[in-house]
């Protein structure tokens, strides 16, 4: 019987013994599947990380690259607007000139012919006396042509 005791204690504390070496094992799987666990999340962390900085300088580099594009296009849209314009205000002042030209050469001629009177025509055009006696036309290029006294 105590032969029977004794083994039964044996057995009893051979279960407990198994058991406890069980549990540490167990948790030492367990602790050891956290901790690979634990490297896989920080390397897939870490990866993650990786990734998102590089989706973040290729998106730098696109938001640069668009930048630049779209600088150049407004630069040369503003060149071709400014250029359009300064052709425009070229014709426009050419135009003036002309036009500027024209009302002076006829304001000479009225103002000429304003100060002096009328007196005749010669080969058709209008002749004109001076303030001192002297007769002249004005020929077509606007200047005043002197005609010499018959006389003298």
């Amino acid at each position: 019987m105590r032969n029977q005791i004794f083994m039964s204690l044996l057995a009893v504390l051979f279960t407990v013994g198994v058991q406890a070496q069980d549990k540490t094992v167990k948790q030492k799987a367990t602790e050891a599947k956290a901790k690979a666990e634990g490297k896989t999340a920080a390397a897939k962390a870490k990866e993650a990380k990786s990734e998102a900085k590089g989706a973040a300088v290729k998106a730098k580099t696109k938001a640069e690259a668009a930048k630049k594009s779209s600088e150049a296009d407004s630069k040369k849209a503003a060149d071709k607007a400014k250029s359009a314009a300064t052709e425009k205000e070229k014709a426009t002042k050419e135009k003036i000139k002309a036009e500027g030209k024209k009302l002076k050469a006829e304001g000479a001629k009225e103002k000429k012919a304003a100060a002096d009177k009328v007196s005749g025509t010669y080969n058709g055009k209008k002749v004109y006396t001076g303030p001192r006696g002297g007769k002249y036309y004005i020929n077509s290029n606007g200047n005043k042509t002197y005609i010499s006294p018959e006389g003298k």
